[in-house]
C-alpha cells in the first residue's frame, strides 16, 4: 500500500501511460466505479475495468502529467492532469486538463471522477 496521495497517483498514471494493464488493476479495488469516457457513463468492477483499460490500451496512446495533488478533508485524492489521448495513427483524440478525484477503500481505489476542465 502506498500512504503518499501523490507517489500513488504517479505511479497509477505511469502505468496507464506504459500500458500496463497488471499495473492499472493493482491499484483498483474489486468494486470499482469509474468514469467510461470512450462511450460514456460508468464502469464497474474489476471485470468492466479491466475490459475498458483493454479497449483502451487498444485504441489509444495515453499521456498524462500530473500536475497537482492534494488530499481533501475528507480523504479522497484529488489531482490535476494534463492528458493527451491519441489514436494509434499518433493524432490527438484529445487534449485536456482534467481535475480526477479518488475515492479509496483498503489502501485501493474504489471511486474515480474525473471533470474536463475549459480551456
Amino acid at each position: 500500500m502506498i500512504s503518499d496521495p501523490r507517489i500513488l497517483i504517479e505511479r497509477l498514471q505511469a502505468a496507464v501511460v506504459d500500458r500496463d494493464l497488471d499495473g492499472v488493476m493493482s491499484f483498483l479495488h474489486p468494486d470499482v466505479v469509474m468514469p467510461d469516457y470512450i462511450d460514456g457513463g460508468e464502469v464497474r468492477g474489476q471485470a468492466q475495468a479491466r475490459a475498458f483499460c483493454v479497449r483502451v490500451f487498444e485504441t489509444l496512446s495515453p499521456g498524462v502529467d500530473v500536475l497537482e495533488v492534494e488530499t481533501l478533508p475528507d480523504g479522497r485524492i484529488r489531482a490535476l492532469l494534463q492528458a493527451a489521448l491519441r489514436d494509434r495513427t499518433g493524432k490527438v483524440w484529445s487534449d485536456s486538463r482534467v481535475r480526477v478525484t479518488y475515492a479509496l477503500v483498503d489502501g485501493l481505489i474504489q471511486r474515480i471522477e474525473a471533470e474536463e476542465l475549459p480551456g
